[in-house]
Formats: C-alpha cells, structure tokens, sequence
C-alpha cells in the first residue's frame, strides 16, 4: 500500500474550500451581470425595483444556500484527512495505522457531518 500523500490532498482540499467560499460570489455577480432587468423578485411578495447591487446581493445570497450543502461535505473530507493525518503523526515511525483507526476516522467524520446537515437547520428552526 502506498503512503498517503497528504500534501497533496490538503492543496487539493485547500482549492476546493476557495472555490467553495467564492462561488456565492461568483454566481451572485455572474447571475446579475447576465440576468438584471431592473426588478429584485421576493419569494412571496412580487417583484420591486431595485439597483443593480441589490439584485447581485440577493444573488449572492441564493447561491450561499446552494453552497453550504457542499461545504458540509467539504468539511467532511477536512475532518477525514486531519484526523487520518493526526492519527499517522502518533504512530512511530514505519509502522501503519491500524486497520480499525483507517474505518473509524472517515466514518466518524461521516457521522459528524451529517449530524451537522441535520443539527443546524434544526437549531435556527428551519425543521
């Protein structure tokens, strides 16, 4: 078995969480740029003029909540790495992890992040 290359995915989860933390961004300045009629539209009270960064802002916002889905898994795989990482650094040199720590690390972080996805809509009420 090879070793696992954890510079590697810590720069390849370090990119993801970037891309992650500038998508609402992105898609809020991309989605007015190409969509802006002069007209902000509410989820229930109809549409009312508004300027061109008021239609970005709420933009913006729509596409933070597509967002957090992904970034609870983001933190999922930051939660599976740091502990697998945790977990060589106490082992001594050239020996492996043991087969049960290799299952309970991503299983762990697995649970934790579920019990997020389900746990924070129900503390601000939204379940």
């Amino acid at each position: 078995m090879k070793p696992i290359r954890f510079q590697t995915l810590f720069i390849g989860l370090g990119i993801i969480t970037m891309l992650c933390l500038l998508s609402p961004i992105a898609i809020g300045l991309a989605t007015a740029s190409l969509s802006y009629d002069g007209h902000c539209y509410g989820f229930t009270d109809g549409a009312a003029p508004c300027s061109w960064w008021q239609f970005a802002q709420s933009q913006m916002f729509y596409g933070l909540l597509i967002a957090f889905s992904p970034s609870i898994f983001l933190l999922m795989g930051w939660l599976t790495v740091g502990g697998l990482w945790y977990a060589t650094r106490q082992q001594p040199a050239g020996k492996r992890l043991p087969r049960w720590q290799g299952v309970l690390i991503p299983v762990a972080a697995f649970a934790i992040g579920i019990l997020l996805m389900y746990l924070i809509p129900l503390v601000i009420g939204l379940r």
